[in-house]
């Protein structure tokens, strides 16, 4: 075969955009060969083959597998064709909506701090929420680090983004406890986008709340909890039942502790 109507390696790597040591591993693990291999090594493509290598570089953008892509090329017809793109296009599909998912999140937790910052910090409001859906830790029985972290994890297996950097998340007391100065927390959660079928979903309840956005290390919420209390003494309100805590600023967006912010809601008796 004539090599001048052929192509070299850098020639074919050059046309497709790809580094020469692609073309090299597909040959050497026999997923792509060139059509001349000389007694000094040198590889040489016919132009044919282009569409070979474009089809294989676009199965590899969708992540099917080198012995998948092997598998095809060996046995390859209309069925098997069409039996590869049904499956990764709901793969990608899959993809798509756990990426959205990610993005919603992303979102609602850099609006959340995005608020923050435009607020005054430490400041008593009374607001109307809608209701909210939260997956919920089973109530805890201790506040050791071991039974707070193995709740987050075991809360976390439940969701498809199982990372807590993804998620607005905060814990549960109740407030008849937090006015005998008990700090103990009988559940933590992450919050959800949306309401959905789950032994866990924990619906925190629509209404009116009292609403702060404290700002300090987690050990300075005691305070916070004296100035809601006396607030609510000299205005005579009365609350229904549980204080929700939200981490808006941690360690994760927060140089020094000192920094955090924690959202506190408690729901008003009407």
């Amino acid at each position: 075969m004539d090599k001048s109507s052929l192509l070299t390696t850098g020639q074919m790597a050059k046309i497709h955009g790809i580094n020469k040591r692609t073309l090299m591993y597909y040959d050497d693990i026999g997923l792509f060969s060139p059509v001349i291999k000389d007694e000094k090594g040198f590889r040489y493509y016919t132009y044919e083959q282009c569409l070979t290598l474009e089809s294989i570089l676009a199965w590899r953008e969708l992540d099917l597998s080198i012995e998948s892509i092997k598998n095809y090329n060996k046995n390859h017809s209309p069925e098997a064709y069409l039996e590869l793109v049904e499956k990764k296009e709901k793969e990608t599909l899959q993809k798509i909506n756990h990426l959205k998912q990610i993005r919603s999140l992303l979102i609602s937790k850099a609006s959340a701090i995005r608020n923050s910052l435009g607020l005054q910090l430490n400041t008593i409001n009374i607001e109307m929420y809608e209701e909210e859906y939260l997956l919920s830790s089973p109530v805890l029985n201790n506040d050791s680090y071991i039974s707070i972290f193995s709740s987050v994890a075991d809360t976390l297996k439940n969701l498809t983004d199982k990372s807590i950097y993804f998620h607005s998340y905060g814990s549960i007391i109740s407030v008849d406890k937090l006015a005998n100065g008990s700090k103990h927390y009988e559940r933590y959660y992450v919050k959800l986008p949306r309401k959905i079928k789950h032994d866990n979903l924990y619906v925190k309840p629509a209404g009116t709340y009292l609403q702060i956005y404290w700002t300090g290390n987690w050990s300075t919420l005691p305070d916070a909890y004296n100035k809601i209390f006396l607030y609510a003494k000299d205005n005579k309100l009365k609350f229904a039942d549980y204080s929700y805590e939200e981490s808006i600023i941690d360690h994760t967006t927060a140089n020094s502790a000192n920094e955090y912010v924690t959202k506190i809601l408690i729901r008003l008796k009407t």
